[in-house]
């Protein structure tokens, strides 16, 4: 009895042993990762589905529903289990475009190149009106932090780093990240004052007008763009995280002008806060539509951050395009 139960204890021993002895090492798993990784990858068949076939995806819209679906889809299909939708409250109606066209027509027709800006409530048929350009005090901008903050400067259009590279055949800027504010950095702060001054001289114009908002931004034309990739470094900037407060920033050079020497926030009213104001104030006194300068190349649109899914404080607003590189 007691040999038995001996060889069976060595038997599983051994076979134990066999089984470990044929697990692979960590470099081989690596190894077979990397070649799945080269052979065999979904990564762009991912990147393709979720925005070439289901993009975009606004949150309450039916593309955002439609790339859930998928994505619940194809991890059943790679054998995952317990795949679900969790529902969750928006708080908030969907929204969705289906059409749009702008022309100029007068003094002669011309089309628009614009794209809808998102929760924009529609128009209920064709609008007409006189164009009212509406340029708002601009406050100086705010003071850098270190991390994504204002981004880079490539993309935007008539600086002399843009004109300079565009004489370089293959060396232009991509158009990402994105272009810094449209401020002055010798502009006085905005007060509540100042802004209420303009809006009142602005006022008895705006209803039934269209508004241009904005200054326009003329794009240089750029017969020799750059492949649309940016540096390691320019991505290392981006991709830096920002100081959390009380913590010291995670590239030393971002520490410089901090402390007792640090130069104070402006005072005033914000972009933000000042964009959003007249938003109200252009719905208050009857505005049609506000159309706003893309200033970007490439056709690149950037999200307004005045946008709001509440209907009762959404202006319809479009962003127009700037095509190949230029003024369209």
């Amino acid at each position: 009895m007691r040999r038995r139960i001996a060889l069976t204890v060595a038997f599983t021993s051994a076979l134990t042993l066999t089984v470990v002895a044929q697990s692979p090492t960590l470099s081989e798993m690596n190894a077979r990762l990397r070649l799945e990784e080269t052979n065999d990858s979904k990564v762009m068949w991912i990147l393709h589905e979720i925005t070439d076939v289901h993009g975009p995806r606004l949150t309450g819209s039916p593309g955002l529903r439609d790339a859930q679906d998928w994505v619940v889809a194809t991890m059943k299909s790679w054998g995952l289990v317990n795949v679900k939708l969790e529902p969750w409250n928006f708080n908030h109606q969907g929204w969705q475009n289906y059409e749009l066209t702008a022309n100029v027509i007068k003094p002669f027709q011309q089309p628009l190149s614009v794209r809808p800006v998102a929760w924009t409530p529609g128009t209920n048929g064709v609008v007409e009106g006189s164009v009212l350009i509406v340029i708002p005090p601009v406050p100086p901008p705010a003071p850098a932090v270190g991390g994504r903050g204002g981004g880079g400067g490539a993309g935007r259009g008539g600086n002399t780093s843009d004109l300079a590279a565009i004489a370089r055949a293959g060396t232009s800027p991509a158009p990402m990240p994105p272009a810094p504010a449209a401020a002055n950095a010798n502009a006085m702060p905005v007060t509540q004052a100042v802004l209420d001054s303009y809006l009142a001289s602005i006022q008895p114009k705006i209803r039934g007008a269209i508004i241009f908002y904005g200054a326009h931004v003329q794009v240089a034309e750029n017969f020799v763009p750059a492949p649309l990739r940016s540096s390691d470094q320019t991505w290392d900037r981006i991709t830096t995280p920002a100081p959390q407060r009380g913590q010291p920033p995670a590239n030393p050079a971002t520490a410089a002008g901090r402390g007792a020497n640090a130069t104070p926030p402006p005072q005033g009213l914000t972009a933000q806060q000042i964009a959003q104001q007249v938003n109200k104030f252009l719905i208050a006194n009857g505005a049609v539509a506000k159309v706003t300068d893309a200033g970007r190349a490439y056709g690149i649109i950037v999200q307004p951050t005045s946008c709001s899914p509440n209907r009762e404080t959404a202006l319809r607003t479009r962003s127009s395009t700037s095509k190949n590189g230029g003024r369209q």
